[in-house]
This record gives C-alpha cells, structure tokens and sequence, in this order.
C-alpha cells in the first residue's frame, strides 16, 4: 500500500463507502477510481464533477441524500412530529429505523431502476429530471 494521498483510490474493489471527509472524490482524483459501485456516506463526500465524470466512466454512485440520510431523517421526523411518540421509548426508537431503512432501501432500488436507463449520467441529474417530469418543479 502506498502512502501517498488518495492511494486508496488505486485499490480494485466492487464497492467504496467514502465515509471519511468531505470532497473526498474531487475532479482531480476521479481518474484514479478503480471500484465499481460508490456509496457516499459522509456528508459531501464528492464534488459534482467528480460525480458526473464517474458516471461518465460507468461507475454507479448513490449519492449521501440516498445513502446518508439517518442524522437529517430522524431530526426532520421529530421535527414535524411524524414520529408516534405515544409509543414506549424503544419502540419509537426502532420505528425510526425501521422508516429510514425503508426509505433508503426503496430510494436506492429506485436510483439503481434509473441507472440502468441512463449508466453514463450522475443519479442526483437522473433524479432531478424524475421530480422535474413528476412535479413539474
């Protein structure tokens, strides 16, 4: 292993969890980036170029409002009171798991139905387009 920076770039892998830093993936390493499949779980772990010159070159990156939704998620449940706070603590806690999980579970499937349309196009693009046409906003 090197040890020199973004050296963890270089490693073949089919997944990379970028759960370290923000822009960790920048349009000035992306060139570098051996793994298939990207999940961002840091907060802004990638720039936009980098995103959009990833999918350019057929990788497949669910961005952090997909993968990382937990912190904001439950904080926005509380918040609006969506949350049955009737129910005992414990019980309350695993609603909100159970909530966050289904909606990253179906949001992934979800990008990864329009990836499969479009392999060469940032799925945050994909997404905006799929609102635009649904919404119209």
């Amino acid at each position: 292993m090197s040890s020199e920076p973004d050296a963890w770039l270089d490693i073949n892998a089919d997944l990379l969890i970028l759960a370290a830093q923000k822009h960790a993936l920048t349009a000035d390493n992306v060139n570098r980036l051996r793994a298939r499949f990207v999940v961002e779980g840091a907060n802004l772990a990638s720039t936009p170029d980098s995103r959009d010159e990833a999918a350019r070159a057929g990788t497949l990156l669910i961005p952090g409002v997909i993968a990382n939704i937990g912190g904001a998620g439950s904080a926005a449940l509380a918040v609006t009171r969506v949350v049955p706070f009737d129910l005992p603590a414990q019980a309350r806690k695993q609603w909100v798991f159970d909530w966050i999980a289904d909606k990253v579970r179906t949001n992934t499937r979800d990008l990864l139905e329009l990836a499969q349309d479009s392999p060469t196009t940032a799925l945050e693009t994909l997404l905006a387009q799929r609102r635009t046409e649904r919404d119209g906003t």
